[in-house]
């Protein structure tokens, strides 16, 4: 291999698929037939398979004042949370 074939290569940006843009694409590739009631158990499934432990989702109220947990199979489940400015 030439020199500048290496110098090349070196400056090139990894363009290789990272941790969260592996994991993102799993639960796109399962999730996008899915009913969404099945949605944040996947998600806490996936989790846990990665050593993720009390997964919980939050979804943010219309007047964007609370935090609501999304209750499912796998997710911790507690009361709503108020939105700090």
């Amino acid at each position: 291999m030439a020199e500048g074939d290496r110098q090349s290569r070196r400056s090139m940006p990894d363009r290789s698929e990272g941790f969260g843009e592996r994991l993102l694409g799993l639960l796109l590739d399962r999730a996008h037939e899915m009913p969404p009631q099945l949605i944040a158990p996947l998600v806490a499934e996936e989790v846990a398979r990665i050593g993720g432990r009390e997964v919980s989702i939050l979804l943010q109220d219309y007047g964007q004042e609370l935090l609501a947990p999304l209750p499912g199979r796998g997710l911790m489940v507690g009361g709503p949370l108020l939105v700090m400015e």
